[in-house]
C-alpha cells in the first residue's frame, strides 16, 4: 500500500510513483493502492494527483482504497475518518 506521509525525507533517491514502479517490477506483488494517500502526498508537494496516479503501476493495482481527510494549516491529513472528497472521485 501506498502510504501518506507527514514529511519529506531529505535527499530522496526517487519519487513515490518510481519507488512503487520499481517494487511491483523486483516481486511482481499486487499494489493495494490508497487513492486517499495519493491525493495527501500530490497536494502536500503541489502536484496534481491526476499526473502522479498516471506513473503509478497501474496493471499491477488488485484492490483501491478510499477515504478522506482533513486540511489543517495548508497540509491535507489523510485521517481516513472522512468522507472521501468530491474531487478525488475522478482518479
Amino acid at each position: 500500500e501506498n502510504v501518506a506521509w507527514s514529511f519529506l525525507w531529505p535527499d530522496d533517491e526517487m519519487d513515490e510513483a518510481t519507488f512503487y514502479n520499481e517494487i511491483v517490477e523486483a516481486t511482481g506483488c499486487p499494489l493495494l493502492l490508497d487513492l486517499g494517500n495519493l491525493y495527501a502526498n500530490a497536494k502536500n508537494e503541489q502536484r496534481d494527483p491526476a499526473d502522479v496516479l498516471r506513473r503509478y503501476p497501474l496493471t499491477h493495482v488488485a484492490m483501491a482504497h478510499v477515504a478522506g481527510g482533513v486540511w489543517e494549516d495548508d497540509f491535507y491529513f489523510d485521517t481516513t475518518r472522512t468522507l472521501f472528497l468530491r474531487m478525488c472521485w475522478p482518479l
